[in-house]
C-alpha cells in the first residue's frame, strides 16, 4: 500500500483549471485521498477524476520513491518547463514525463541528489527544482526579465517503518542572500585505487570487493568556492541494508577516528596541500576500510556481501579556539553516535552513503588454493595408484608362480616313487 501525505491547504478553483491534458495523480483512489494528497477531484470526469492542479505537487510513497509535478501555470508568469530540472542530480534523473503544461519526475529518495537527515525518529529527504531564464537576445546584447526560480520539496517518514509523515514545499528567500542558500550537498565516493584520481560511477553499484581488500572512501563538499571551509567526520558505520538506523551495524570512524574493537583498523588518509586539481583539500576527507561481511549474531550465518557505508559529517569555519580537526592519537572504543545539536536543541544527524552497496566476496584466490589442493590431492591418489598397484601385481605373480612350482615338484616326487616301486 501506498501512504501519502498532504502538502498545504486544498487546491483553488482556479488551480484546478488545467488548461491542456489532465493527468492522473499516481496511486490516489477516492476524493478525499485526492484532496490529502494535493491533487484536484471532478466527479465528472470518468477518465481523469483525480489529477495535478495549477502548483507543485510532492508525493512521498513508501516503496522509497519521491514524484514532484510542476505546472508551468503555478506562478504569475509562466514557467519554461524545458529548463527545470533537479538542482544535484546526475545523468538520468530527467522528468518521466513532460506535456505542454506540466512536467513529473519519479526517482529514488537515495537518487537523484537527494540529501538525507536523521532527526530524532524521523528521515529528511530533500531535494531541489530550479528553472533557467527566458533570455532575449538582440542585436547587439541579451536581457531577461526573469529571475532563477527555485523550490526545496521536502518527504518526512518515520524512521521505525518508513511511514511518510509530513510533506513540505517552500521556496528560499528572494533576493537571495550573499551566501549560499540550501541543504548542504555532499557526496561519499568510492575510488577505484589508492591515487584517488578515478571513482566508480553510481551506475556501476553494486561493486564487487573481495574480503579484506582495501577500499578507498572518499567524502566531499559539492558546489562550495568558500576555501575556509572545513569538512568533519563525525562518525561512520556500515549497514548490511540502505538503512541507516539498521540494528545490524559495524562502526569505522567513531567522532571522526578509527574503531579500536576492528583488527583490520580504518586507515585516516591525509590530505595533502592545493593542487590545480585539488583546489580546496580542507573540503575532502579520505580513509581506507577493509572489506568485511555481516555475520548473524544468533546461529553465526554469514550473512550476503551487501554492505552499505554511512557517515555524519558537518561543515566548520576555523576559529582561534578551533582548528576544526580532530586529533587521533589512537583508534577509539565505539561509543553510541553523537547527534549534532541544533539551536532548538533537538537532535540532527546529517548523512552522507554510497550510491549503492558493495558486495564483499570470499577471496578468489583462497577458492583457488582450495581447488588446487583438491586437484593435488586427487593427482597424489592417482600417483599412488599407479606405483602401489603394479607392485602388487608383481607380488602376486610371483605368489602364484612359486605355488605353482611347488605344485609341480609335488607332482613329481610322486611320479618317481610310482615308477621305483
Amino acid at each position: 500500500m501506498v501512504m501519502q501525505s498532504s502538502v498545504g491547504r486544498p487546491l483553488t478553483q482556479q488551480q484546478c483549471q488545467v488548461s491542456s491534458g489532465r493527468i492522473p495523480c499516481a496511486d490516489v483512489q477516492g476524493p478525499t485521498a485526492c484532496h490529502q494528497t494535493g491533487c484536484c477531484y471532478d466527479a465528472m470526469d470518468q477518465a481523469t477524476p483525480c489529477y495535478y492542479g495549477n502548483t507543485v505537487t510532492v508525493q512521498c510513497l513508501r516503496d522509497g520513491y519521491f514524484i514532484l509535478v510542476i505546472s508551468r501555470d503555478m506562478l504569475d508568469y509562466p514557467i519554461i518547463l524545458e529548463s527545470v530540472k533537479l538542482s544535484y542530480a546526475q545523468a538520468g534523473c530527467g522528468p518521466v514525463r513532460k506535456t505542454e503544461s506540466f512536467l513529473v519526475f519519479r526517482f529514488s529518495l537515495t537518487q537523484c541528489g537527494t540529501t538525507i537527515q536523521v532527526t530524532g525518529d524521523k528521515l529528511i529527504y530533500e531535494n531541489q527544482l530550479v528553472s533557467g531564464l527566458d533570455i532575449l537576445r538582440g542585436p547587439d546584447g541579451s536581457i531577461t526579465r526573469d529571475s532563477t526560480f527555485m523550490l526545496h520539496a521536502r518527504c518526512i517518514y518515520n524512521a521505525t517503518d518508513f511511514l511518510p509523515l509530513q510533506v513540505e514545499v517552500f521556496s528560499p528567500p528572494s533576493p537571495a542572500p550573499i551566501f549560499q542558500v540550501g541543504p548542504l550537498r555532499l557526496e561519499l565516493r568510492i575510488a577505484t585505487d589508492s591515487s584517488y584520481t578515478s571513482y566508480y560511477s553510481d551506475t556501476q553499484y553494486p561493486i564487487v570487493k573481495i574480503l579484506r581488500e582495501p577500499v578507498h572512501v572518499e567524502i566531499r563538499i559539492l558546489q562550495r568556492l568558500d576555501p575556509s571551509l572545513v569538512l568533519v567526520l563525525h562518525e561512520c558505520w556500515a549497514t548490511p541494508s540502505s538503512n541507516p538506523l539498521e540494528q545490524l551495524q559495524w562502526p569505522v570512524l567513531v567522532d571522526g577516528c578509527p574503531f579500536e574493537g576492528d583488527n583490520y583498523r580504518t586507515q585516516l588518509v591525509p590530505m595533502g596541500p592545493a593542487t590545480s586539481d585539488l583546489r580546496f583539500p580542507n573540503h575532502y576527507q579520505r580513509f581506507i576500510i577493509y572489506t568485511f561481511t555481516f555475520v548473524d549474531s544468533a546461529p553465526q550465518v554469514v550473512l550476503d556481501g551487501w554492505v552499505y557505508l554511512f557517515c555524519s559529517v558537518s561543515v566548520c569555519h576555523p576559529s582561534d579556539n578551533d582548528s576544526c580537526r580532530v586529533a587521533c592519537q589512537m583508534p577509539v572504543a565505539s561509543r553510541g553516535r553523537r547527534f549534532l545539536k541544533e539551536e532548538n536543541e533537538t537532535e540532527s544527524l546529517d548523512l552522507v552513503s554510497t550510491y549503492g552497496a558493495v558486495i564483499f566476496q570470499e577471496s578468489i584466490h583462497e577458492k583457488q588454493v582450495k581447488w588446487e589442493s583438491d586437484v593435488i590431492s586427487s593427482e597424489d591418489l592417482t600417483l599412488v595408484l599407479l606405483v602401489v598397484l603394479p607392485i602388487i601385481g608383481i607380488i602376486l605373480f610371483i605368489a602364484v608362480l612359486v605355488l605353482w612350482k611347488k605344485k609341480s615338484m609335488m607332482t613329481s616326487s610322486k611320479f618317481v616313487q610310482k615308477i621305483y616301486k
